[in-house]
């Protein structure tokens, strides 16, 4: 069942940003509800987007972050993971508390 409503889930974002492209907090969920499917290309690119509308998003930043890093692109995971440090410290920790 969760990976049913997974799945649907992405579809009703896809179709909310095609619809909208400056939607940011869709584009944002796409990009971890994708990341969390295992489509982590397409989350990178995803969460990119979002961070083109908000570039100083905690939770998006640290998403890409976790995307970039399962890519083994590690230079560029810890680019995301400092910025996300420098722009919302407390919401870094939160976020990482969360995670653990």
């Amino acid at each position: 069942h969760a990976h049913g409503r997974l799945t649907e889930a992405i579809l009703a974002l896809r179709e909310a940003v095609t619809a909208d492209p400056q939607a940011f907090t869709e584009q944002r969920r796409l990009g971890s509800l994708l990341r969390h499917q295992g489509a982590t290309v397409e989350a990178v690119e995803t969460l990119r987007k979002a961070l083109q509308l908000q570039p100083a998003d905690g939770p998006a930043l640290y998403e890409l972050g976790q995307a970039l890093e399962k890519l083994g692109r590690i230079d560029e995971a810890w680019s995301a993971y400092q910025q996300t440090v420098l722009t919302r410290p407390a919401e870094f920790l939160a976020l990482l508390r969360d995670s653990l």
